[in-house]
């Protein structure tokens, strides 16, 4: 009988009536969900001190099929359930799991940079490239088209920068085997009937194509959990108040509706993140209770997004000194030298853009000085216009209108030719980064020298 319909809440108090599934899959987006939902689970099966012999925890990344189906077929030392976690596998994923693979890699590149270099070459894998063909140059079969509709990004990254970063990191931190796509025969056949009574196995996945002859088994004989995407602020910020508001209680605090806001203006409601950020506040406080907004702001700092932009900002008043401090505080937060340019090529494009958009006409004269007064009077036009063309053509289109408003007023700075210039420099760059053996840190700071002189 399928049982993909069933919540977890279904599968704990199945456990709890003795009847436990012999095959679970749990799996989505929401990594902090999934690990969650497999923590509730494992403690369920196992009273507290009696997993330490029967439960056995495998990587998904490095464990072919073989060993699964050996360790599930191996007999326990002692009487009772025996468990099988087999965390983030790829078995699950095909070709259809590439946006989806893409999309999450893309998304952990600043703040988990090995995470993302090991789900590009799971991606990598299913696309039947190697290593060297990628830096080679493999991944520009894909074109902008492809790229914007397998990540689903609207005026994000690029592929022309994104592949060159990933590959940067993939080589920085040493992860380099690209996994093959396993034959998964033998293990649907233990699960439809091969299985001990007294064995379970659970798979974690960040994707999973339905359509696969794995899935479909564990769907008919098991139990299926997913955790898609949150997309809605509010849907993001419900549920990480709950979760943080288990996690506070445990520690015994509470976090005031004003630090819950910080929180989430600082690193957003992600859940790793933000209660990574959290647990760090908490210690912060010490014997303190009650978590105020001065404390996670004392805490969180600027967000790297926000020191990015400091960085910007000085380049665009050419603050040579405030540059040069900002871009040396974010290589030292191991923030990638081509993710920091690619930030700069993107606030000079937004710079371009803005200055064509004020020369179209579509924009009163004089613009108004106030963002309120921008937002209600000047945006709305701007919109307008943009639904008769290609947003995906003029990326500044589909920006917040507090990021379209300061393109607009800076870009009045700056000649055509000094932001053409300032383009070409940035591109420059952009290559002595990937070619050559010189040092990042040098090439960064000799690029502000350069653009604050300007």
């Amino acid at each position: 009988m399928a049982s993909t319909q069933k919540t977890l809440e279904d599968v704990l108090e199945s456990i709890d009536r003795e009847t436990v599934p012999s095959c679970m899959l749990i799996y989505g987006d929401e990594s902090y969900l999934v690990d969650k939902a497999l923590s509730r689970i494992v403690e369920r099966i196992f009273p507290e001190g009696a997993a330490e012999l029967n439960l056995f925890y495998m990587d998904g990344e490095h464990t072919d099929v073989e060993r699964i189906c050996e360790t599930i077929l191996t007999p326990s030392l002692i009487p009772g359930r025996k468990v099988v976690v087999v965390a983030q596998t790829g078995l699950l994923t095909s070709r259809t799991s590439v946006p989806a693979l893409l999309q999450e890699a893309a998304g952990k590149l600043q703040e988990d940079p090995p995470a993302a270099a090991r789900l590009f070459l799971r991606f990598a894998g299913l696309m039947g490239w190697t290593l060297d063909g990628m830096v080679e140059g493999e991944w520009k079969k894909i074109t902008d088209a492809e790229w914007h509709s397998m990540t689903g990004e609207e005026g994000g990254v690029s592929r022309e920068e994104f592949f060159p970063t990933i590959l940067s990191v993939c080589q920085e931190q040493n992860i380099t085997t690209v996994p093959t796509v396993s034959d998964t025969d033998r293990l649907e056949s233990i699960l439809n009937g091969q299985m001990p009574d007294t064995m379970s196995l659970i798979l974690t996945a960040s994707a999973a194509d339905k359509r696969k002859r794995l899935y479909k088994v564990i769907s008919e004989t098991g139990v299926v959990l997913h955790y898609p995407r949150i997309t809605k602020e509010a849907q993001q910020k419900q549920l990480f108040s709950e979760a943080a508001s288990a996690f506070l209680s445990e520690k015994g605090k509470k976090l005031t509706a004003d630090a819950l806001a910080a929180l989430g203006e600082r690193v957003g409601y992600a859940y790793q993140e933000a209660l990574g950020a959290l647990d760090k506040v908490a210690t912060y406080v010490g014997d303190r209770s009650r978590i105020e907004r001065a404390d996670v702001e004392a805490v969180t700092g600027a967000t790297k997004e926000e020191k990015v932009f400091a960085l910007t900002t000085a380049l665009t008043e050419k603050k040579l000194e405030e540059a040069l401090l900002v871009l040396n505080r974010l290589l030292e937060q191991e923030l990638h030298p081509l993710m920091i340019l690619a930030m700069m090529i993107r606030e000079v494009r937004l710079l371009i853009q803005g200055k064509m958009l004020l020369a179209s006409g579509i924009i009163p004269s004089p613009m108004p000085a106030r963002f309120n007064d921008f937002q209600n009077r000047v945006y709305p036009l701007i919109k307008e216009a943009s639904g008769k063309e290609e947003k995906k053509a003029v990326q500044l289109y589909s920006q917040h209108p507090y990021v379209m408003y300061n393109a607009l007023r800076n870009s009045r700075r700056f000649s055509w030719d000094e932001l053409m210039g300032c383009m070409d420099r940035l591109v420059e760059t952009d290559i002595t980064l990937k070619s050559s053996v010189a040092q990042p840190r040098l090439v960064m700071e000799r690029l502000v020298i350069e653009l604050c002189g300007k």
